[in-house]
């Protein structure tokens, strides 16, 4: 089968989470199907335009970033305002602050074995949050989905900092707002001639898509455990607080003249 007929295959957990995005309101649900639309796109294109494909890619992941964007301004969490979605160390600075938080979780002693799932509360689907309770044979599911306190052996809320300064070792990078800013200019180096000639994509499209469509689900999960709660949710601002600083040090978008900076149209209004 050519690839142009190819349907990019989706969980039965990934099926399910771009179902309960459509209940969502805008913005954020725009922003969400809109990733969803770019990393299939990205799979038809894998053999014919391998380039075109990364870069969907690359902007799906950028959408998943936005969604959560909308939803924490959206709930009014303290300083969301400074997050801002044209900007691209932003929005790739939470891909891997999310990394860092994921090591948090794994590192645990004992492992509190976290998974994200879909679940029936009060008649309507919705993402739960399940991790195992510490010395028993349970498992616990908060309600909101991330209304728990993370705090570390001193008592004072867990910062990330070592979870990601090994997140960019990991990477080769000295530091995390080294690597947050690679991540960012990745998309300049698929679309933009350099000294070394036209950009290419040299095998991998198929694993780099597949990859990152289970990273795009990801945050979409974080997404949908954010934006149909009004009350405010501790560990999200938690980790807002620690994430802001990171960004915010980070150096600025250049070039306002790049035009694909600007609003995207809605893919959903044509």
């Amino acid at each position: 089968m050519a690839d142009d007929d190819d349907e990019l295959e989706l969980t039965r957990y990934q099926k399910k989470i771009a179902e309960l995005i459509k209940a969502t309101p805008r913005p954020g649900q725009a922003a969400a199907r809109s990733a969803i639309i770019h990393v299939q796109k990205a799979w038809k294109l894998r053999s014919s335009d391998p380039e075109m494909a990364a870069f969907r890619v690359i902007t799906g992941m950028e959408e998943a970033s936005t969604a959560v964007f909308h939803a924490l301004r959206r709930r009014g969490y303290a300083r969301a305002s400074v997050l801002d979605r044209y900007k691209h160390v932003h929005k790739w600075g939470l891909t891997a602050f999310f990394e860092a938080v994921a090591k948090m979780f794994h590192e645990l002693d004992p492992p509190l074995e976290p998974h994200c799932e879909v679940r029936e509360r009060d008649g309507v689907e919705c993402v739960l949050f399940r991790f195992k309770v510490p010395g028993r044979d349970q498992v616990g599911y908060p309600i909101p989905p991330l209304n728990i306190v993370m705090t570390g052996a001193d008592g004072k809320p867990v910062n990330f900092q070592r979870q990601l300064s090994a997140v960019a070792s990991a990477r080769k990078f000295k530091d995390i707002r080294k690597y947050v800013d690679d991540l960012a200019n990745f998309r300049n180096t698929i679309l933009y001639a350099n000294e070394q000639g036209v950009p290419k994509a040299e095998g991998g499209t198929t694993r780099f898509i597949l990859r990152n469509r289970d990273n795009i689900f990801r945050t979409l999960s974080v997404f949908l455990m954010i934006d149909p709660y009004p009350q405010k949710q501790p560990f999200v601002q938690h980790c807002l607080d620690a994430f802001l600083p990171i960004i915010t040090k980070l150096k600025p978008d250049p070039a306002k003249a790049d035009p694909l900076t600007g609003p995207p149209p809605d893919p959903l209004d044509k």
